[in-house]
This record gives C-alpha cells, sequence and structure tokens, in this order.
C-alpha cells in the first residue's frame, strides 16, 4: 500500500489492521490536503480504521471541515485519536460531536490502548494500487 503525504499530513497503513494519520506540520489544512486524502481513503474497497497522532497543532479550513462532515462517514469505520494533553482531548472531543458524530471515535493518553481499541475495527480493506 501507498503511503500518503500532503507536507502536512502523513497516512500510511499499520500491519494491514489501520491507517496511522500523522498531523506533523503547523498550520491550517485545507480543502487541498482533502482532496488528496479523499482520493486515497476512496481506493480502499471499504471504510478504513484510523489511529491520528498529533506532533503539532494545527487547524482545518472551513472547507476542509465541510468535507469532513460530508464524506467521513462514507471513508472511514473508526477514529482513534492520541491525545498529548487536555487541549487534544477537547479537539477530539470537538470532532466526535461534529464532523465525526456518525462515527465510532474514542480519545486515548496512550498510542497503546488506540491501537487496542481501533483494532477491534481492522483490518483494513483491500486496496488499489491506480
Amino acid at each position: 500500500m501507498d503511503v500518503l503525504d500532503t507536507g502536512r499530513i502523513r497516512i500510511s497503513p499499520h500491519e494491514g489492521q489501520y491507517l496511522l494519520f500523522t498531523l506533523y506540520a503547523e498550520g491550517e489544512v485545507t480543502s487541498g490536503d482533502m482532496d488528496k486524502i479523499r482520493e486515497y481513503l476512496g481506493r480502499f474497497d471499504g471504510k478504513a480504521p484510523l489511529l491520528v497522532v498529533r506532533e503539532c497543532y494545527y487547524s482545518f479550513s472551513s472547507e476542509a471541515m465541510m468535507i469532513m462532515m460530508k464524506e467521513a462517514g462514507d471513508l472511514i469505520s473508526a477514529v482513534a485519536y492520541v491525545d498529548r494533553s487536555s487541549q487534544d482531548t477537547l479537539l477530539s472531543e470537538y470532532a466526535k460531536m461534529t464532523y465525526l458524530r456518525d462515527l465510532p471515535v474514542q480519545s486515548f493518553m496512550t498510542r497503546e490502548e488506540a491501537e487496542a481499541w481501533i483494532e477491534e475495527f481492522s483490518p483494513l480493506p483491500a486496496y488499489a494500487n491506480a
């Protein structure tokens, strides 16, 4: 499976179980980033589970937020957040109540806990390298 890197977000498959979604560059996630993410997730033959790791502070443009609200449920089966701080926990709760409200979403303080939970939604569906 390919790895997607938008310059702000990296998505990589983890042992065929889930996608590791890493926010690694500060700044705004835009609709351009979301277009690349949508195209990448659309290659899976079904919904993919995500484990989200934040390595920086970021924001979403209003267009990116609208894309997530409209399309996340069609592409993602569940989301596990690894929270670094109470601020991250607030962001995770906001996502759970808004643009990911129709999905199973949980936040955890350790990656191990997040992995144990997200693997309930594994394995990853088949992927087309087109």
